[in-house]
């Protein structure tokens, strides 16, 4: 017997078989991005607001789910490296800003 034919009879049945809407199935796909969405960091407030050129400064960054970032890229200035040395869920602080 094929492994196809082994489990087809319990999805035959009329008791557990049901259809699956349109609506239904765009509905997963909302709740699906919400989940998604709720997971990205986001980023409330970065401390100081200016760094002086040519120095290493301190960073504190807050925001929400912050443990989930791996790096950070100034997009502006690509001679900006930013280093993390610690992470948390709402901070990540001692962060250098280099140049």
């Amino acid at each position: 017997m094929s492994r196809t034919r082994r489990y087809l009879p319990p999805f035959q049945r009329d008791d557990l078989s049901f259809e699956l809407t349109q609506e239904f199935l765009q509905q997963v796909l909302i709740e699906r991005e919400r989940r998604a969405t709720q997971k990205q960091p986001v980023i409330d407030s970065i401390t100081p607001g200016e760094f002086p050129a040519g120095e290493t400064t301190p960073v504190e960054i807050r925001g929400r789910n912050l443990e989930r970032v791996e790096i950070i890229e100034v997009s502006e200035d690509n001679l900006v490296e930013v280093v993390i040395d610690r992470k948390e869920p709402d901070l990540i602080t001692n962060a250098q800003k280099l140049y």
